[in-house]
């Protein structure tokens, strides 16, 4: 996770999520931070990212509890080690209090 203080504009970053319950599966986008802004109508600021590749919208805001599924290179791969590491173990799924 990239800390808000650490973002630099124009710099990239990488938007990770998984597909599955497991997170086994990362689905990985990246983004350029652009500015941080503040909302009308919220206290709380919100981050802009431009998409550098894919579909949808050019642009994407993310509030500050998003930004711990976003990360540099090096934090993601370190991110993705440790995922692998646990695969490997065999630790079993443990639901989580969303999950149905």
């Amino acid at each position: 996770m990239v800390a808000s203080d650490k973002l630099q504009s124009g710099a990239c970053y990488f938007f990770v999520t998984y597909e599955d319950r497991d997170l086994t599966v990362p689905v990985v986008e990246t983004l350029r931070f652009k500015n941080r802004v503040s909302e009308s109508d919220s206290r709380e600021p919100a981050y802009v990212f431009e998409r550098v590749a894919g579909a949808g919208e050019p642009q994407c805001r993310l509030s500050e509890d998003h930004l711990e599924t976003v990360f540099e290179f090096d934090a993601m791969v370190s991110e993705f080690a440790a995922r692998l590491k646990v695969q490997r173990v065999g630790a079993p799924y443990e639901p989580r209090y969303c999950d149905d």
